[in-house]
C-alpha cells in the first residue's frame, strides 16, 4: 500500500482495542478471521460504514503460543461456537472490546470519553499489537453487505445484538406471556425454550398470501404467482421500501454465511423463494430485480463450493428457483430491456460456471446440477 494511503488510513479509519484475547482465539472482522498472537491487541484502518465483528474461543488457546499479532486459521475443530455483532463505525471512532473468560466471548468494556480519547493519543505506541484491516477484501464486503442499512440492524439483530452460531436456551424457570412462540420440541421429546432475546427478528413471510376476498380460483392464482405476497411484504414488513428488502436478503445471508447461523440460510432461501415465485409483478418492480439478480449473482460466487453442492441439490431448490426466474423474464412482455439482459447475462454465467440446463422446461426437465 501506498504510504501516503497508509498513513491517511491509520489516521482516519476507526480502531477497534481488544483486552485479554487467549492466544489461538478466532478474531474477525467481515469476511475475514484469523488466529491470535500473543501480541495481538486489535485491529486499526478500519473504513466507515457497516461490519461483522465476530470471535470464538480455541480449546488449544492455552497451548498455542505464537508471537504474532494475527495468524493463519487453525482448524475448526479446534474452535468453539462463533459469536458476534453488527457495528455502524464513524471515521476516527475507537471500539474497546474485552474478553469475556467465563461466557467465551467479546463484550463492550466499560469505557468514558476521556478513555477514548486518551487511547487515541496513544495509538503509534500500540501500532505494532494492531493488525491492519484487509483492504483486500473490502469491496468483496461492500457488496455483500451494501443494502443493509442502521434501520434494517435495529430491527432484526437480536435484541441483545449478539449474533451466535449456538441457539441459546432458557432455563425452566423462565416464564413469558410470549414463550409459546419459542417452544420447540427436542429430539427426545422434551420441551426446551430458545431465548427471545438471542434470536435474530427477520420478517415473517407468509409461504401464501391472498386478498380475503379472493375466490377459490384466485387463491389457487395467488399460490403460483406470489407477487401479491411479495406486495405483502414489502408493504407490511419494509414501510413499503424495497431496498430494505434486499437489505433482508443480504443480512441473512451474511448471518448464515459469516456468522454460521442456520436460520439465516433458512431467511434467505424464504426471501429466494418468494422473489423468484413472482409474475404479474416483474415488470412494476423491474429495479427490484435488477438489484436482485445483482447481489444473487455476488452471493452465488461467496458460497464455498462444498455446501454449494449441499443446496443446490436438496430438493433442487436453487435451479428450480431460478429456472422460474428465467422463464418469467423470458415470457413476461419486460420493458426494461436493461433487466432482460442481466438477467441473460446471468443465466449464461451460471450454464458455464456450473453446466446447468435452463432451456428445458422445469416441469418435465428439471436442470442437472454437474459440478467439477
Amino acid at each position: 500500500m501506498d504510504p501516503d494511503k497508509a498513513k491517511s488510513l491509520f489516521e482516519e479509519g476507526a480502531v477497534i482495542i481488544v483486552e485479554d484475547m487467549p492466544v489461538g482465539n478466532e478474531f474477525g472482522i467481515d469476511y475475514n478471521w484469523w488466529n491470535t498472537g500473543q501480541k495481538f491487541q486489535g485491529l486499526k484502518m478500519i473504513p466507515a460504514g457497516l461490519h461483522f465483528i465476530f470471535s470464538r474461543a480455541s480449546v488449544t488457546s492455552q497451548t498455542n503460543k505464537t508471537n504474532n499479532t494475527l495468524n493463519a486459521n487453525i482448524s475448526n475443530a479446534d474452535l468453539g461456537s462463533r459469536c458476534g455483532f453488527f457495528h455502524f463505525f464513524k471515521k476516527r471512532e475507537i471500539m474497546w472490546l474485552q474478553w469475556h473468560k467465563r461466557n467465551e466471548i467479546l463484550v463492550h468494556k466499560d469505557s468514558s470519553q476521556e478513555d477514548l480519547e486518551r487511547i487515541r493519543c496513544n495509538l503509534r505506541d500500540l501500532d505494532q499489537n494492531l493488525g491492519p484491516y484487509p483492504f483486500e477484501n473490502h469491496e468483496k464486503w461492500r457488496c455483500l453487505s451494501d443494502h443493509i442499512t442502521e434501520e434494517i440492524i435495529l430491527k432484526m439483530q437480536p435484541l441483545n445484538i449478539m449474533i451466535t452460531s449456538v441457539s441459546q436456551y432458557l432455563p425452566k424457570s423462565y416464564k413469558s406471556s410470549r414463550q409459546n412462540r419459542y417452544e420447540a420440541k427436542s429430539e427426545d421429546n422434551i420441551d426446551i425454550k430458545l431465548d427471545p432475546n438471542c434470536i435474530l427478528r427477520f420478517s415473517d413471510i407468509p409461504k401464501r398470501k391472498f386478498p380475503n376476498s379472493s375466490t377459490p380460483s384466485e387463491i389457487t392464482i395467488h399460490s403460483m404467482d406470489k407477487s401479491y405476497t411479495l406486495d405483502y411484504v414489502i408493504e407490511n414488513c419494509h414501510n413499503n421500501n424495497e431496498n430494505q428488502l434486499l437489505g433482508e436478503l443480504q443480512l441473512s445471508f451474511i448471518c448464515f454465511l459469516v456468522a454460521q447461523v442456520y436460520e439465516g440460510f433458512e431467511q434467505w432461501k424464504r426471501i429466494v423463494d418468494l422473489l423468484c415465485s413472482c409474475q404479474s409483478i416483474v415488470s412494476k418492480r423491474a429495479e427490484l430485480y435488477r438489484s436482485f439478480l445483482r447481489i444473487f449473482s455476488d452471493q452465488l460466487r461467496e458460497v464455498p463450493e462444498d455446501f454449494f453442492v449441499d443446496i443446490v441439490t436438496r430438493d433442487n431448490f436453487l435451479v428450480t428457483k431460478l429456472n422460474e426466474l428465467f422463464s418469467t423474464l423470458q415470457d413476461s412482455s419486460l420493458t426494461n430491456t436493461e433487466l432482460m439482459t442481466e438477467a441473460n447475462d446471468f443465466r449464461q454465467t451460471l450454464t458455464a460456471r456450473f453446466q446447468w440446463d435452463f432451456e428445458s422446461e422445469p416441469d418435465e426437465f428439471a436442470p442437472i446440477v454437474v459440478m467439477e
